[in-house]
């Protein structure tokens, strides 16, 4: 009998000789007109300006000088929320999001305390840095919240301009 590691590496060998690349040493790639520059993925929920608020928009909304309907959530963790929030928003943690907005109307406004948005709605997400309000449109996208927006700048530039 063949030790352990002798036999795969015969197996190893005998399958590589079967397959027709393994024999092969170069690849020759078509040059002409390719660019040979690596390629850059963008790993984000695909968000296109549309997708983002300023801080501006935001003011707007929160004063009242915009006269629109909105939804303003705030998705950091309770903890984060207790130390200041913007003021109109209303409060989903990041891992409630996806199953929040799947919820019966009278379930989710008894659990969260206010009116389900419809797909239709403005519904702008914030968290405290923009990353994970981020997350939460591309649930929100992904469950068809075609007018969900992200609040990049979130708490941290909120809390910022108002300080000054």
């Amino acid at each position: 009998m063949l030790p352990r590691y002798t036999f795969n590496r015969l197996l190893s060998k005998t399958v590589l000789r079967r397959l027709p690349l393994a024999r092969t040493h170069r690849v020759a790639l078509p040059t002409k007109g390719i660019s040979m520059a690596p390629i850059r993925r963008d790993y984000s929920v695909g968000n296109t300006r549309s997708d983002i608020v300023d801080i501006s928009e935001v003011k707007q909304l929160v004063n009242g000088e915009r006269k629109e309907e909105y939804v303003l959530i705030d998705v950091r963790e309770p903890s984060e929320v207790s130390l200041g929030r913007i003021p109109t928003a209303q409060h989903i943690p990041l891992g409630n999001v996806q199953t929040a907005l799947q919820l019966p109307d009278e379930e989710f406004e008894a659990a969260y305390g206010f009116q389900k948005p419809s797909i239709d709605d403005n519904v702008i997400f914030y968290c405290r840095s923009g990353k994970r309000s981020e997350a939460a449109l591309g649930a929100a996208h992904g469950l068809g919240f075609k007018n969900a927006r992200n609040y990049k700048g979130s708490w941290l530039e909120w809390s910022a301009s108002n300080q000054q």
